[in-house]
């Protein structure tokens, strides 16, 4: 079952995102494409550009429906916040025993307003309490305010507050309930009355209050997915709007202290603390240097996916809603970032600091971890949770991954290398240095599809089935287990040849090999069991049986572009590209018969060696960097399919 997710925190990721085109320039409809591809639902795009707005759809709802928003609902309980610590009712520094009829312990007692903003409060994503209901069409089942002091009542905090950053679906709750309590009317009334009436935004509302307001139907994946009412949570995510609206909103929010919404809209974009490695105010993510900050908070519901971005030095405003949980407005977000906070041109000439110096494990904030590892002479990188990427040299003591716009940079102490700051898209994560070792390689030659790719199937003690696929990326491997959930990706145990561990997880897998180095079979170690699972042949898809073709960013997602046999079960065509990304699949007409994408190892498909693609994989994405003539070619030889891409 799926978790209620109100936000999808935008993670690190040190992949490259570039478009034919600057995102605030490519025309909405085409963005709304792009961000629902081959997946049911709805999407619209609104955009603020140069004092003009521009309006595009995809799918049938139609750019004046409205959906459901999930966790931008926060930025609206931070501007209530505001307004009241403007007016002087409320204090960033009040404490919740203050400010609360319940018996709190201590520790929660002493919250502070601000530290329940920045998601410092040390408090869980939902209450210990909360039942969830099976099928998530009542996933917040009329939990009271009265539930939620009592639930307080009973929080043990694991330390005094403020804790790291940890994102706190509970803490808005509270913030939307404390409000509420405080002025004797209703959350949603106060966001009526405060924000939505002034400004004219009719189209935004909670659940209750929807009337006979058009809704944009939303999904889970394929399915159809019910609409939430989020009872206390509304304050988290329980806002529903239209693009209309919120660029409304953003127009009041651009025009800071002079606007409709007064000194709090400037109030709700100052700095409080740190998260990650951007900068969070009343609620708002913020990234970018002082005097050019973009600022963006984004959801996801059971069947919705979303994201709001304004830029106050340029006057600009993007926002993305999707009739679907598994739509991408993140990625949006994330060329928005990159066109904003390019990676400068590396020093000419620079002597590389030898990667031996810089090799080790560098601990962030959380549980997040970079690792460094020198083989044959390059510096290899990772994220925790994300494969060995390979860094070139940059500057005096900087490495850089130019794709992704990455730059690690060292920092010295009397001589010695300590520790190392992530500057990417306007963010920067710092870490220091640990004493534990790093891996001794960061991949390895013979991990190849071949030998460990494909899908395992077994059963535990239960009899329950298990299914699993392996797949191997740049000689390293990733594990998908059934139920959608993104693939883990899985690294050497130094201790135990052949067993290979997710960092992310307790789950490791040991791979059973025959004579040639074939794996023949599997251990899932997971939750204090272990599963076998043999490998199976890999079926493939009848490609001969109907007409595919390569449906993308390019053409619409149509079935336009036929690949054509060219002999050695391979299937080729050629098109012409502008510079820039092109997020494509292969599929047949009916998306059923025929659906390849990428594996999940990387879905970035490059100009040289082929490319792994699966059944039912994620959307694949092209960065050209010159306009041309193209060749695509699929093939399935040897039992297995692969991709590859030249220019012609």
């Amino acid at each position: 079952m799926r978790r209620p997710i109100l936000l999808t925190v935008l993670p690190l990721l040190l992949t490259s995102v570039v478009r034919a085109a600057p995102i605030l320039d490519t025309p909405p409809d085409q963005l709304a494409r792009d961000v629902l591809g081959n997946l049911p639902g709805s999407a619209a795009v609104g955009v603020l550009r140069h004092g003009a707005e521009a309006y595009g759809s995809a799918g049938p709802a139609g750019p004046d429906a409205a959906f459901e928003i999930g966790s931008i609902s926060k930025v609206f309980t931070g501007l209530l916040v505001a307004q009241a610590v403007e007016h002087g009712d409320l204090a960033l520094d009040d404490k919740l025993g203050a400010l609360l009829p319940a018996r709190l312990p201590s520790p929660v007692a002493a919250i502070t307003l601000r530290q329940l903003l920045t998601h410092t409060a040390c408090l869980t994503e939902f209450p210990g309490d909360l039942k969830l209901g099976p099928d998530l069409t009542r996933p917040f089942p009329a939990y009271s305010r009265a539930k939620l002091w009592a639930a307080l009542a009973r929080t043990r905090l694991p330390q005094a507050a403020p804790c790291e950053p940890r994102y706190s679906n509970t803490g808005f709750a509270v913030l939307g309930e404390l409000l509420a309590q405080r002025y004797n009317k209703p959350w949603a009334t106060l966001v009526r009355e405060r924000i939505t009436q002034p400004l004219g935004m009719d189209n935004t509302f909670v659940l209750a209050t929807a009337g006979s307001r058009k809704l944009a139907p939303g999904y889970l994946q394929q399915r159809p997915a019910a609409h939430w009412n989020s009872y206390v949570f509304n304050s988290a995510g329980g806002l529903y709007s239209t693009t209309a609206d919120m660029l409304r909103f953003s127009g009041a929010m651009l025009a800071g202290r002079n606007g409709p919404l007064g000194a709090a809209a400037e109030r709700v974009l100052q700095p409080l603390g740190r998260y990650g490695g951007d900068q969070i105010g009343y609620a708002v993510f913020m990234r970018g240097p002082e005097g050019h900050r973009t600022y963006s908070h984004n959801g996801r519901t059971g069947g919705y996916a979303s994201n709001w971005t304004i830029a106050p030095k340029t006057g600009d405003a993007l926002i993305v809603l999707a009739g679907n949980a598994d739509a991408r407005p993140d990625q949006l977000l994330h060329a928005l970032y990159e066109e904003r906070y390019p990676l400068p041109p590396a020093q000419a000439g620079v002597t590389a600091t030898p990667p031996s110096q810089l090799a080790g494990v560098y601990r962030a904030a959380g549980n997040m971890s970079f690792t460094f590892v020198e083989q044959d002479g390059r510096l290899y990188g990772r994220l925790t949770g994300q494969p060995f990427s390979p860094l070139t040299p940059y500057a005096t003591d900087s490495y850089a991954l130019p794709d992704a716009g990455a730059e690690f940079a060292f920092i010295r102490e009397g001589g010695r290398i300590t520790s190392v700051v992530l500057r990417q898209r306007g963010s920067e994560t710092p870490a220091r240095r640990t004493d534990q070792a790093p891996p001794p390689s960061a991949w390895q030659a013979d991990v190849t599809q071949d030998a460990y790719g494909g899908n395992y199937h077994g059963a535990d003690a239960k009899g329950k089935p298990v299914h699993l696929t392996v797949q191997a990326q740049a000689a390293q491997l990733s594990v998908a287990l059934a139920g959608g959930a993104p693939p883990l990706h899985l690294f050497p145990d130094p201790s135990h040849p052949g067993r290979y561990m997710a960092d992310t997880r307790p789950l490791a897998l040991t791979f059973e090999r025959n004579a040639d180095g074939a794996a023949t079979a599997l251990l899932l170690e997971q939750k204090g069991k272990t599963v076998r699972a043999i490998r199976a042949a890999t079926p493939l898809p009848p490609l001969d049986a109907v007409p595919i073709y390569l449906r993308g960013s390019m053409n619409d997602w149509g079935a336009v572009t036929r690949l054509a046999p060219a002999g050695n079960s391979a299937y080729s065509v050629t098109v012409p590209l502008a510079a820039g990304s092109h997020v494509f699949k292969v599929a047949s007409e009916d998306w059923k018969t025929v659906d390849l994408g990428s594996t999940g190892m990387d879905a970035s498909v490059g100009d040289s060696a082929p490319h792994v693609v699966g059944i039912a994989g994620e959307n694949m994405t092209l960065s050209v960097q010159q306009a041309g003539d193209y060749c695509f070619t699929l093939s399935a030889a040897n039992g297995r399919l692969t991709l590859s891409v030249r220019r012609l």
